[in-house]
């Protein structure tokens, strides 16, 4: 069964050391946590950690004396991250210029940096795949930062080269409920493009491992809406109309996918 996902706004305590003090948004579940910096419309900064071991043990977000935490709804969640990707995906690159960092056999940071100096561009895609996890993070920014080093220590690619590392990685974060689907051919894709291959397959998810996993997500999906529904007397008339609209066609959307699947 789905393990439940919780959402949560996390911002760090200003103690003057803290180099990274942006608020961010959370999902998090045993198996993966996401994070998301809450300014998307001007910086975009996702990161993900999934496990790979069969017991997720990943770790709760929590407040404490550096960074305060309360939990959020999914909507706010996602909207900020739906923007976040749709940003990302949609960036415009001109020939600037792009380099590969293979930092280890398991660890691999591509970097592209715009050919307009009078508009600095950056982004970064770090993916670090270890045996118990894989942490990956893409992020946009301002300026060129990282460029002395890249020139220095990083191997020159192609624009097209970068961006198929960049279409995977949207790819992958496109569907926030299918990273454990689609997690294997991700690592595996990543390795091939790090190794210089031009041809790669793409996320492809067997229309039966896809099936289960869509349907599991909506049942749990079901079942915290008619908890909300029995338990929360707060909700306006408006919302649990909207609520009872969404259970309706959850109930309709699972009845289909066992029908044909």
């Amino acid at each position: 069964m789905a393990k439940e996902d919780k959402y949560y706004y996390s911002r760090k305590v200003d103690d003057g050391w803290s180099s990274r003090q942006m608020p961010q948004l959370i999902r998090w579940n045993p198996d993966y946590q996401v994070e998301v910096d809450e300014e998307v419309e001007h910086y975009q900064y996702i990161s993900v950690a999934v496990t790979k071991l069969k017991q997720g043990d990943i770790r709760k977000p929590a407040s404490d004396q550096f960074t305060k935490v309360k939990q959020i709804l999914r909507e706010v969640f996602m909207d900020h991250y739906s923007l976040a990707v749709k940003h990302i995906y949609e960036s415009k690159l001109d020939e600037g210029e792009c380099y590969i960092h293979l930092k280890s056999k398991d660890w691999i940071i591509v970097r592209y940096f715009s050919g307009n100096e009078k508009q600095r561009f950056k982004i970064e895609i770090d993916f670090r795949d270890s045996v118990e996890d894989l942490w990956m993070r893409v992020n946009t920014e301002h300026g060129h930062k990282n460029r002395p080093d890249s020139r220095k220590n990083g191997t020159p690619i192609t624009l097209e080269q970068f961006q198929q590392f960049l279409h995977l990685t949207t790819q992958f974060l496109y569907d926030s409920d299918s990273f454990l689907v689609l997690l294997d051919d991700y690592i595996k894709n990543m390795h091939f493009l790090a190794k210089g291959e031009r041809e790669i397959q793409g996320l492809l998810m067997s229309s039966e491992k896809s099936f289960e996993t869509i349907l599991e997500q909506l049942i749990l999906r079901k079942e915290q809406l008619e908890k909300r529904l029995i338990e929360n007397d707060n909700d306006s008339t408006l919302d649990r109309a909207k609520l009872r609209g969404e259970l309706e066609g959850l109930l309709y959307a699972c009845t289909v996918i066992r029908k044909f699947r």
